[in-house]
């Protein structure tokens, strides 16, 4: 729970904003949705998690996805820097 802004007006405004909207949401949510909530995070976040008991050991494993993700797209753009590195986020 957020003071003044729910979930859903801080994702609106959030991607009604050419900058903000370029960055990555990962929504993790205790509360049951019904279908319709749940559409329209769907639609707002690049990613909505439950949270339970893999909850954060799923939350790590799709922010190294991404990450890397995001990182290949930077490197095919940016032909001039081929050194973009990817940082290795497992744990040995």
């Amino acid at each position: 729970m957020m003071p003044g802004m729910d979930g859903f007006a801080f994702l609106e405004t959030m991607r009604a904003d050419p900058e903000l909207n370029k960055v990555l949401a990962i929504v993790t949510t205790a509360k049951s949705l019904d279908v319709d909530e749940r559409n329209r995070l769907e639609h707002l976040a690049d990613e909505l998690l439950s949270k339970n008991a893999y909850a954060m050991r799923e939350l790590v494993e799709l922010v190294a996805r991404r990450l890397h993700e995001r990182l290949a797209q930077r490197r095919a753009m940016d032909s001039t820097n081929p050194n973009l590195a990817v940082p290795d986020l497992r744990r040995g």
